[in-house]
């Protein structure tokens, strides 16, 4: 689960525009807390 969420957290940072930024957060059903906040990633996707 947690691969799966590193390459998702990549995925929508590359193709997020240039003036917006994602920060994902995974968790589970079974745990109160989070199991991994990623930092927030500015996007790369220049729009024309």
């Amino acid at each position: 689960m947690f691969l799966f969420a590193c390459v998702l957290e990549r995925f929508m940072g590359l193709y997020a525009s240039v003036n917006s930024f994602n920060q994902l957060t995974i968790a589970s059903e079974q745990r109160e807390e989070p199991l991994k906040t990623f930092p927030p990633r500015a996007g790369e996707q220049v729009l024309l």
